[in-house]
């Protein structure tokens, strides 16, 4: 690998992993050290080939656990903080998290409710979901097919009852590239979350029981899809893994 780190082996999850220290970096430019409970503060090697959206590294749910960090999306800033004062226009909302018999944390995929077409979804809060636009797509968001772009997911069975009761909200056929598929993506003029109204918000159609199914074994409750960057870019959002929490405040009009 580039920085020439030394690799050692262990066991994770019943597989031989390759591991590295984490490294250093030079002064004001580093990343918050990866927590000890995880491979004890190490980092996995990822395989040959290309990581997902062709970065140089993945930081996952287990990385961002047990901190506070501050999701500031109009000043496109991410802090980790050393303690939250919630500002007063800021409203806090519960986060789930799976646990086990004890009451301790088997995973780290927090829940949160969305409503969304007067319905109150269960849906992961993921700040890295991510549509890989199209030839079709392109042109709708003014990119280049294969840009990335944040993006919120939605299981089939609502996507269609939206496009069944709403015929007027946007939708975009082989919008989403991912591996040989190409998926479609639903304009949402307006959810609420947090008691605050935002919209639109793109939703990426994902595969029955991708999410109430397959996610649903490392979450507390099954989820209908994921709230990401196309929902949350209207708020700084302060996630309080601890104390299980988030706190929106909304971006200032202008």
């Amino acid at each position: 690998m580039d920085l020439g780190l030394a690799f050692e082996s262990m066991d994770v999850d019943g597989k031989s992993a390759a591991l590295v220290h984490y490294p250093s970096f030079d002064p004001c430019r580093a990343l918050p050290a990866a927590p000890n409970h995880f491979m004890q503060g190490r980092l996995m090697v990822a395989g040959e080939g290309p990581l997902l959206h062709g970065g140089d590294g993945f930081l996952g749910g287990r990385w961002f656990a047990d901190g506070i960090w501050d999701f500031d999306y109009p000043r496109q800033r991410l802090t980790k903080l050393e303690r939250h004062t919630p500002a007063k226009d800021a409203t806090a909302v519960p986060l789930g998290f799976q646990v086990n018999d004890a009451g301790e944390r088997t995973t780290h995929f927090p829940s949160v409710a969305v409503e969304v077409d007067g319905e109150v979804l269960d849906m992961l809060f993921d700040t890295g979901a991510t549509a890989t636009l199209t030839d079709t797509s392109g042109p709708a968001f003014g990119l280049p097919a294969g840009t990335h772009i944040g993006t919120s997911f939605i299981e089939n069975a609502k996507f269609e009852r939206w496009v069944q009761r709403h015929p007027d909200w946007r939708v975009l056929a082989q919008a989403d590239a991912k591996g040989d598929q190409q998926r479609r993506m639903i304009e949402v003029p307006e959810i609420v979350i947090a008691g605050h109204r935002v919209g639109p918000v793109w939703f990426a159609e994902q595969p029955p029981g991708a999410f109430q199914k397959y996610m649903a074994q490392w979450m507390d409750r099954p989820t209908w899809g994921a709230i990401g960057g196309s929902g949350l870019k209207y708020f700084r959002v302060v996630v309080d893994y601890p104390g299980a929490k988030a706190y929106f405040e909304p971006a200032p009009t202008r």
